[in-house]
C-alpha cells in the first residue's frame, strides 16, 4: 500500500491542478510538475519570477486555500507563440485566425498590464480596464491619480483618486483637472514634497511655483533656465511674456523663444517644460543649438524643422559626418553617393 500511495497522491493534485502540463511548449513545459513528500505538502520544482520567462511557477501546500500565485498558475498554459503577449496584456490564448487573445480574467489580472494600468479585465480580445476597481490598485492610480475607469483605459476623473496619489504628495497635484491631476490651490502645493524642497509653494495654472519679490528673484531660480518660469505675476513666478521664454534653455536649444498663448491665462501644465514656448520667427531657430548640431534651422508651424539642404550644409551633420543633403523622408540630412 506504501507503494501506490506516492503515485495516486501525485495524480489526485494534478487533477486538483487542472490538468498539468503547460501548452506553451519546452520553455513553459515543467511549470506544473510537482513532488509530494511524506507529509502530504506539494512542493514544485520551480520558483516564480517576475523577471523569469521559463514559465516556472510556484505551488503552495496541498489542499490549501487560495494564494497570492493562483491567478499566475492558472495562466500557465500560455499558447506557443504568446508567451511574451500573455505576460505583458494577458493575451495567453491563440485564435483561429492566428492572433494572440485575452484569456481567463485569471491571465488578465497577472499581467504587468494590470498592474501598471489597470487592464485587468477580459474584454473581447483584449485585457481592459473595465471597472474602477480595475484601476484602484494599478501604477497608475496611485502614482498618477488615474483611478477611473473609461473606454478601456484608466484616467484622472475624481479629486480624491488625485489626493490619493504620490503625484499629490509629491508635486501638489491634488485635484482633477482637464484630464489631469493639478494643483489648485497654495494649500495643494504647500502640504506637498515640492514645496518643503524646493519652494514651489504657490499654484498658478495647474502647477507648484516658486515665488519671490520681484522679476529678479524669478530670474535667480533654476525653473527659469527650465521652464522659462522667469518673470512675476502675483507674486508667483511664472510663464507670462516671451522674455520669459527667450530665457530658457528651450529658446537656446530648440529655438522655442517666443509665448505661444494669452499671457497669464496660459494653461502652463506641470513637468511640461517649454510648455508653451516656440518658435516664434527663422531667426529663432537660425540661433539655436539645434541648428547648428542637428539642422533644425527652418521654422515650420510653431517648431524648428530639417527641411532644406542648405539647413543640412550649415550644420555639424555635415561638417563632421558628411551628412549634406535633405532628405524628405523623415526630415533628416543625408549622405549621397558624391558626397
Amino acid at each position: 500500500m506504501r507503494i501506490l500511495a506516492r503515485p495516486l497522491a501525485l495524480l489526485l493534485l494534478l487533477a486538483g491542478c487542472g490538468g498539468g502540463e503547460a501548452a506553451g511548449g519546452a520553455s513553459t513545459g515543467d511549470s506544473a510538475t510537482t513532488d509530494v513528500g511524506a507529509s502530504g505538502t506539494a512542493a514544485t520544482d520551480g520558483a516564480a519570477s517576475g523577471g523569469a520567462t521559463d514559465g516556472h511557477t510556484s505551488g503552495g501546500d496541498a489542499g490549501s486555500g487560495g494564494n497570492a500565485n493562483d491567478a499566475a498558475a492558472t495562466c500557465a498554459e500560455a499558447a506557443a507563440g504568446c508567451e511574451n503577449e500573455c505576460k505583458w496584456s494577458g493575451k495567453c490564448t491563440m485564435n483561429s485566425a492566428g492572433f494572440c487573445v485575452a484569456g481567463s480574467a485569471a491571465c488578465c489580472t497577472s499581467s504587468l498590464a494590470c498592474i501598471d494600468a489597470g487592464q485587468c479585465s477580459p474584454d473581447g480580445d483584449a485585457c481592459r480596464a473595465v471597472t474602477d476597481a480595475d484601476c484602484a490598485a494599478s501604477v497608475a492610480c496611485t502614482v498618477k491619480g488615474r483611478c477611473t475607469a473609461s473606454a478601456g483605459m484608466c484616467v484622472v476623473g475624481t479629486d480624491a483618486g488625485c489626493a490619493a496619489s504620490n503625484e499629490c504628495k509629491t508635486n501638489g497635484a491634488c485635484a482633477a483637472g482637464d484630464g489631469l491631476c493639478v494643483a489648485k490651490t497654495d494649500a495643494h502645493c504647500q502640504a506637498a514634497a515640492v514645496c518643503s524642497e524646493k519652494g514651489h509653494c504657490a499654484a498658478e495654472n495647474g502647477s507648484c511655483h516658486p515665488t519671490a519679490a520681484d522679476d529678479a528673484g524669478c530670474a535667480a531660480l533654476p525653473t527659469c533656465a527650465t521652464l522659462g518660469w522667469c518673470s512675476l505675476q502675483g507674486g508667483v513666478c511664472g510663464l507670462h511674456v516671451d522674455a520669459d521664454c527667450a530665457a530658457s534653455n528651450g529658446c537656446k536649444k530648440k529655438g522655442a523663444c517666443s509665448l505661444i498663448g494669452q499671457g497669464a491665462t496660459l494653461p502652463c501644465v506641470q513637468d511640461w517644460a517649454e510648455c508653451r514656448c516656440r518658435a516664434g520667427s527663422q531667426a529663432d531657430c537660425l540661433t539655436s543649438s539645434g541648428c547648428a548640431a542637428e539642422a533644425k534651422c527652418s521654422l515650420k508651424g510653431s517648431y524648428c524643422e530639417t527641411q532644406t539642404d542648405a539647413d543640412c550644409a550649415q550644420s555639424a551633420l555635415c561638417t563632421k559626418y558628411g551628412q549634406c543633403t535633405y532628405s524628405p523622408h523623415g526630415n533628416i540630412c543625408i549622405t549621397t553617393s558624391g558626397g
